[in-house]
């Protein structure tokens, strides 16, 4: 209190003008922030409609892709079918042909096997043509789940800028909050502070102007008290010096004693109650120096009962500041958890797309083997026809019965 006491006042201007500035710095931010945050907010929005849009692109591959799948199935059944009516003709010519030349129509069963073979060719031409729609299928539903990854990948970044920059403005806003917060304490103790450097200033004027009117009083008092008693060690010396003399004098007159008595006491009376009551007034003002005192002491205590609210505040800023930077490191690492688990869905990605390129190779590995069998089927159907032929025309030479020619 001792250097704020002789501490020249500030005016108001001074003190504002830094607060004012330093709430322009920080609310200028604040503005940029939430533009920010609207940005990202509608980023994200857009990010989520493009992976509602992608998702419902990979559910109609996904459709096309089963539909195409069941296509196949259908053509890999009639070609199966194809075949067996195939074989059955060739089984039917063969048999016709043991049976005897009577029992054979040999146009009739050339033409069944002719159109069980072109319905053959028909039904693989139709597998092939859906095993392609179905790759087509397969490769647009791996293109629209890369979409929707992507997409999916471009929301959670979205959600991760939109979330970091929420947690900025709510710093911001605490920050705000605390500086106003520390600004209303700080314009509090300094208006304390004025308050209690007034009433000092106002004491000590008080304590002096009383100290002045009580020296005063005592002044005049001990000045009365010394006349009084002059004059009354001079009534006393002369009384002594005419007893010693022993001369006969003439004796005052009783009035003149009587009176100058009352007026020594009167005079007496009135330095009594003068000191009396500059006394009075001593112990006043000692009252008021004391009650002055404890008001001092008070303030100080409220003094000190703001500072240990504003180094409570800050403290909690500090806390808030803390606990901010660790949702921030939360929010790296969950961030890093998600990039590993994207890298993962892309290893796993790639690995089903090796596994589809991997099916559709060895569907093409068994498409060329059946048409391999089917040819080298044909060869030998070709060949047991032209050694049939041979046989029946070698029979018809010899003249052989078939009967014979079955026992033989």
């Amino acid at each position: 209190m001792a250097e704020t006491e002789h501490e020249p006042a500030r005016p108001a201007l001074a003190n504002t003008a830094p607060e004012a500035s330093l709430r322009g710095e920080i609310l200028n931010p604040s503005v940029e922030l939430r533009e920010r945050l609207k940005d990202a907010t509608r980023m994200r929005e857009q990010a989520e409609a493009e992976e509602d849009a992608a998702h419902a692109k990979v559910v109609a591959a996904m459709c096309k892709e089963r539909s195409a799948r069941a296509s196949l199935a259908v053509a890999v059944s009639d070609e199966q079918k194809a075949k067996k009516e195939e074989t059955d003709a060739a089984t039917a010519i063969f048999t016709a042909a043991l049976t005897g030349r009577t029992e054979r129509s040999p146009g009739a069963m050339s033409e069944r096997e002719g159109e069980a073979v072109k319905r053959r060719e028909e039904a693989f031409v139709a597998k092939l043509t859906a095993d392609r729609a179905v790759r087509s299928a397969t490769a647009s539903r791996i293109a629209a789940a890369a979409a929707a990854e992507h997409a999916l990948e471009e929301k959670e970044n979205a959600q991760s800028e939109e979330t970091m920059l929420r947690i900025a403005v709510l710093v911001l806003d605490v920050e705000v909050r605390s500086q106003a917060e520390l600004t209303g304490m700080l314009r509090r103790m300094r208006k304390v502070n004025e308050a209690l450097k007034n009433g000092l200033r106002e004491r000590q004027m008080g304590e002096q102007r009383e100290r002045e009117e009580a020296e005063g009083r005592r002044t005049e008092a001990v000045r009365d008290a010394g006349e009084a008693s002059s004059t009354n060690e001079a009534t006393q010396e002369a009384n002594r010096n005419q007893r010693a003399e022993a001369v006969p004098v003439e004796s005052p007159r009783p009035e003149e004693t009587f009176k100058s008595r009352v007026e020594l006491q009167e005079k007496l009376k009135n330095a009594t109650r003068m000191r009396e009551e500059a006394e009075a007034k001593g112990y006043a003002a000692y009252a008021e120096t004391a009650a002055a005192t404890h008001e001092e002491l008070t303030a100080n205590t409220s003094l000190a009962s703001a500072a240990s609210d504003v180094q409570s505040a800050v403290e909690e800023l500090s806390s808030a500041r803390a606990a901010v930077l660790a949702a921030e490191m939360a929010l790296v690492v969950a961030r890093e958890h998600q990039q590993e688990t994207l890298v993962k869905m892309s290893r796993a990605i790639s690995a089903e797309s090796s596994a589809v390129q991997a099916v559709r190779d060895a569907t093409a590995r068994r498409a060329r083997a059946e048409m391999d069998e089917e040819i080298v089927g044909l060869a030998i159907a070709h060949a047991q026809n032209e050694e049939k032929a041979l046989r029946d025309t070698v029979l018809a030479e010899l003249e052989l019965p078939v009967d014979e020619e079955a026992q033989g």
